[in-house]
This record gives structure tokens, sequence and C-alpha cells, in this order.
């Protein structure tokens, strides 16, 4: 990788320094006035809104927090849209600001079009200004770069909290004078989905029936809330598939327990994995020392799946694919797979299986016929919801025969998703700690996954005879990463070389166009640019910061590979390979890097006089205290009061640790227009930071 020098950085904005100019004491429009050019840009009117019938509940202004949004609307500015919301909801909920009276006679006399139309803009699916939008960002990314700021302290986006408070805001004042429309509570569905809060779907799904539309329900409508429920969709579990995955300690169910030193082993293990953890993520937000996944893996009690299952056949609810397929991952949160094969493939698809414990045994047989127009007729929306379902079980090889099956029986290609998801979940459970609760649980051949298995459905899914797609960035990070727990250290150096570093140079220069472009526009308009090119910049500043995360890990897991085996260190590797990359490849390594060698231990401090080696993160130490956790069930058994709510559950006791923790440098919000001023290096020292990052 080229070294990023002060030099290189100044290089890479001298071609806009023509356009920055001597200060004038008024910036206009006019270039023949100024000199100087400007971007094309659209210039807001600033004719007053005259609203006489609110002259008596709030302040005469040229523009409301509503008309902001009804703009941003009109322009399809997602950047735009959410940030106006959200602000105008924070006036309808604030009671005491002098703006809260105007702004809920607005919202009482909004069109009922004009609202839904301002509802649906806010869908999760279809317009967000996440900069880390798709992205993964797991609890040690956040610690060690910037996309750490998008996320609150359960690891959710903020942004998605936010939205949902003020849907939550107009829905309570809406409502109270006239129903919304069923569309309307789809959406505040799919936005608590996105937040993960079951209690706030639950309220939206209710919603409907207080309002005296229960009638127009459908299964559309039913579909949307037990996505939001299960966690079913990527977005609702922010991408990070070990939130929903079901562990070796979900699988204890009294009618089947497990013997006392297995149960005591698995839970030893997830009382040391807590008290690792420094944030509550994946925590219910009412009962910090439950996990998320306690509630869902639950069967028979009302919050499992197969009582919502039941209740919507006695409704007579419409049954197509996509709630089936729905129905199989909501299934899955709770590891019922005689479920999904018997109420699912067996009822509605005429699909057999047997023998599945036994992958070598296991026989699929069957298939009804269906209509080309038939609601049921599967699609490629079915084979994904297999490989979500039974990948988050760890039912890996069933998955994939039943795909094959399913494919062939009614001639559907396997998409790259399918392909994607699979090779996911096989490496989520090859890898600690989610291997070695399985392994204590037992050598079970169905759901018991490693590194070869992961590189089974790498090479199934590249071969050109079966899967044939083309693997993504995440695709090859789970593939290097396997290569170096296998120790193929030169293979895995060669990938990296070869998928890695490119895909990061195409990155980088994406970021540095939307950077250039937002200070040109930033300078055109004389102050900042609009938030359109301040989005642009964020999500690929967030996305190469992301691919700079991972190929640092694997450059880290190689040297600790190295320095681990004997052979390496003699060898090769620990005489050419390490030592290379450390001259070629100081900037993705931290400014101090230790690793062994066949004489003894090196320490390198990559940081002195070399540009290119950034330190990202400053240390800072500070004491924290670990997070509660309860113990297990069996603690308690034949306890008086051990069934009721109030009860004192045993918990474990806290402890106050003393931690070194990295601060991640911070990205800059917004780009402001550079200094007429010469002299003043400020501005371009900061650009060379955020450059250099």
């Amino acid at each position: 990788m080229s070294s990023r020098s002060p030099a290189w950085a100044r290089t890479c904005l001298s071609r806009r320094a023509a356009l920055v100019a001597q200060s004038q004491p008024n910036r206009t429009r006019a270039a023949a006035s100024s000199g100087r050019r400007y971007l094309a840009t659209v210039a807001e009117a600033p004719a007053a809104i005259v609203r006489p019938h609110f002259a008596d509940v709030q302040p005469p202004r040229e523009r409301t927090e509503l008309d902001t949004v009804l703009r941003a609307i009109q322009k399809k500015d997602p950047s735009q849209i959410q940030r106006a919301f959200i602000h105008w909801t924070d006036v309808l909920a604030n009671e005491t600001s002098p703006l809260h009276l105007g702004a809920v006679e607005e919202l009482l006399t909004l069109p009922a079009p004009t609202l839904s139309e301002i509802i649906r803009c806010l869908d999760p699916f279809l317009a967000s200004d996440d900069a880390a939008e798709g992205l993964k960002i797991s609890a040690g990314e956040s610690q060690y770069t910037a996309a750490g700021s998008l996320v609150d302290s359960h690891g959710v986006r903020d942004r998605h909290g936010q939205v949902l408070a003020g849907l939550q805001t107009l829905f309570r004042i809406r409502s109270a004078s006239q129903p919304l429309a069923v569309a309307d509570y789809e959406v505040g569905m799919r936005a608590a989905g996105a937040a993960v809060d079951f209690h706030a779907a639950r309220e939206f799904w209710s919603g409907i029936a207080q309002s005296g539309q229960q009638r127009w329900r459908t299964g559309h409508t039913w579909d949307e809330f037990v996505k939001a429920f299960f966690m079913t969709e990527p977005l609702y579990y922010q991408h990070d598939r070990a939130r929903v995955a079901v562990k070796a300690r979900d699988l204890y169910r009294n009618r089947n327990p497990l013997p006392m030193a297995t149960l005591n082993a698995l839970d030893r293990q997830r009382l040391s994995a807590n008290a690792l953890l420094q944030e509550p993520w994946n925590r219910s937000r009412t009962d910090p020392d439950e996990e998320v996944t306690r509630e869902l893996r639950k069967r028979v009690q009302a919050r499992g799946y197969r009582e919502h299952w039941t209740r919507a056949l006695l409704y007579g609810r419409d049954m197509d694919e996509a709630l089936l397929c729905t129905s199989i991952k909501a299934f899955s949160r709770s590891a019922s797979l005689h479920a999904i094969k018997e109420l699912i493939f067996s009822s509605y698809y005429g699909i057999t299986i047997e023998n599945d414990r036994d992958p070598t045994q296991t026989t699929i047989t069957g298939g009804h016929d269906f209509a080309a127009d038939s609601p049921l007729r599967p699609t490629t929306a079915l084979l994904e919801a297999i490989a979500e379902g039974l990948g988050s079980m760890s039912h890996i090889a069933l998955a994939m025969q039943l795909i094959n099956f399913i494919s062939n029986r009614y001639d559907i290609p396997v998409p790259h998703a399918v392909w994607s998801s699979l090779l996911n979940w096989t490496y989520l459970f090859a890898s600690k700690p989610f291997s070695s609760g399985r392994q204590k649980l037992g050598d079970w051949a169905s759901t018991t996954q490693r590194p070869v298995d992961v590189m089974h459905v790498w090479e199934a899914m590249t071969s050109p005879s079966r899967g044939n797609v083309t693997p993504t960035f995440d695709d090859h990070d789970i593939y290097i990463k396997t290569l170096l727990v296998q120790r193929c250290v030169v293979k895995a150096f060669a990938a990296i070389n070869e998928y890695g570093l490119p895909q990061y140079a195409t990155l980088v220069d994406a970021y540095e166009a939307a950077l250039t472009d937002e200070i040109l526009q930033a300078d055109a308009l004389g102050g900042t640019a609009p938030r359109r090119a301040t989005l642009r910049r964020q999500k690929a500043e967030t996305l190469k910061d992301h691919t700079h995360h991972r190929i640092t890990l694997w450059f880290k897991q190689l040297l600790k590979v190295v320095s681990a085996n004997r052979y390496f260190r003699e060898g090769p590797a620990g005489r050419a390979l390490v030592p290379n990359l450390l001259r070629d490849y100081a900037y993705f390594l931290p400014a101090t890097v230790r690793y062994r060698t066949a004489q003894g231990t090196v320490t390198f401090e990559l940081g002195g006089g070399d540009e290119s080696a950034t330190e990202r993160v400053a240390w800072a130490r500070r004491w924290r205290t670990t997070l509660p956790a309860k113990r297990s069930g069996v603690h308690v058994r034949g306890l008086e009061g051990a069934g009721e709510p109030e009860f004192a559950w045993p918990a474990v006791r806290q402890m106050r640790v003393l931690e070194t923790r990295p601060v991640p440098k911070e990205r800059l919000d917004r780009v402001v227009a550079p200094p007429a001023a010469r002299g003043d290096g400020t501005w371009w020292k900061t650009m060379e930071e955020q450059m250099m990052l």
C-alpha cells in the first residue's frame, strides 16, 4: 500500500486550490462580482410563509419544523428527511417548548395522505441516512473506529431509535383525534424492528385494533409484525448474525435436560464472556442482565412463535410464500426444527425430511406441483429463508441439501445471497464461542461445524459447476480468516494481496472523491456543504474504515500464527514474509508491533519517522463494573416463590475492572469551506489528518 504523507494529502486537494480566494465581507452567488467559480447549486427562496390561523399558538416564522420536513420530502433527499422529522417530533414531544402548541395544531390539521407520505419516507428499508448502512458494526470495531459513534450502548443504530421515538410521539398525538392508515402502522412496526424494540412493535400491532381497523389487517401486516417481533431481517439484528444464532446453552429444556457437568461448563463460558463485555450489547433494555435471545428461544409460551402460528391459522390469515419464509426464520429462533419440517415443508410443500441428525443418511423426497401464479410456489426467497433459518440453528448440511433439492425440483437458481448466508453461518458456528459450546454439548455431526466445513462451502459457491458466484469482500473476509485458522499463511497472504488490498484502494479513491466534492460544495456556498454531500462522504468514510479494520485484523492474525508455530518462525514466513509485511503494509498495522522469531521476541515502533503508520486510536485507562448476569434456573429449583415475577433471582457478583481501552480518533461531522487566508494552516492540517486515517 502506498504511503500516506502530508505532501500527498496536500496534492489530493491541490486541484481545488484555485477556488480559494480572498475572503470578502459579503459573499454572494454572483460570479462576476467575486471572480470565483461556483458549483451549480439549488438556492432556497427566502420567502416568508404566512400562517394566520396559527398566529395565536406559535410565534411568526419564515418556516416551521413541519415545513422543513415537507420541503425535504419534495426534494426526495433522504439525508434531510430523517433529521428534519426528528427535529419536528422533538418539538411535538416537548410540552414546555413555546413551539409545541403550534406544532400539535399543524399535525392535527395535516391531511391524511400527506401524513402517510411523511411516514412512508421514514421506512428503514427504503431510505436511511445511516452512514454505516448495511454494515455489521461489531463490538470490537466500535472501539477501534469512529463507527462506534453511530450506535448506542446496546449496539443499535442511534438514528433508528430516534426515528422510532418520533413515530411513537406522532402516533400518540394523531391517533387521539383520528385513526391512521394500516400501512402507517406497518411502517411503525418496521421502525420498531430496526430499533430492536419488541414492546413498540406490539404497540403498533395492537394500535390497529384500538383504532377500530382490525378487520383491515392483512397477511402482509401480520408478516411485518412477526418479522419485527422475532428479528428475522438483517436490519433488525443489525447485520450481526451472532445476535440471533442459537447457542448451545439455548438448547437446554426442562423436558430434555443436560447433564449437570455440561450445564455448569456452558454457564461458566456464558459468565466468562459476560465479564469481558464492556457494553450491554444484545441485552434487554428493561432487564440488562437478560439477553434478547433468552426471550426468543421460548417455544410454547406467549413469546414463542408456535402460539403466534396457531393464532394466525385460527384467524384465517392468507398463507403465502412470504409468510412461510418468515415463519421458518421465526421458528428457528427457538431451534424448532421439527416445526419447520412438519408444519411448513410437509404441510404446505409436501417435502419429507428424514434422518436429519446424520447428514450422511438424510433423505429429502416429495414436493407438490404448483401453478405458475400460486402464492405458495417456491422462489429464491424460500432458498434464502432456508439458509437463514437452518443456518442460525447450525444445521448447515441439512440446509445445503434442502436448498439443492428445491433448486432442482422447481428449477430455481441459487443466488449469491444464499451462498453468502451459508458461508457466514458456517464460519460463525466454526468460531468461538459457538464451536466450543457445541463441543461441550456433544459431538453432533449435524450441528458441529469446523474450519474445513467453511472451506467446503467456499469451494461449492465458487465452483463453476455449482455456485459459480463472484465472492464479495465480506466473503473473502471469511475465506482469509479461515485460511489463517488452518495456518495456510502463504495462501492467505496471497489472497489479501489479490482481493483485499485492491478493494481497499478502490474505497480510498471513492472517499477522496466524496471528500473533495464536499469541500468544493462548501467553498461554493461559502460555509458548509449540503447534507447530501456530507452523507455521501460519511458513507464512503465509514466503509473505508470498516475495510481497513478488517485488513488490520488479517495482518494481526497472520503475525499471531507465524509467532505461534516454530516451523513458520524458522522458515521463509518468519525470515522474509513478516519483514516484508512490516515494510510494505505499516499503514494497516498499529504503531507498536510485537511478534516472535527464531531468535526471540521482536518489538517494532512503526510510528517513528514513518508518516504512513498513522495511529488511529489513543489509549485511556479507566475503571468499569462488569455487567450484571443471572444464574441458571437449576439453582432455584425447589425454592418457594421461584416462579413469581418479584422473586429475587440469584446473580453473580459484579467486579470492578481496571482496563486500558482504545479511544478512536473522531471523524468530522461537517466539512467547512477552506479559509481564504493562505497563512492559516489549521484547516489544511485537519484535512491532512482525516485523509491519512
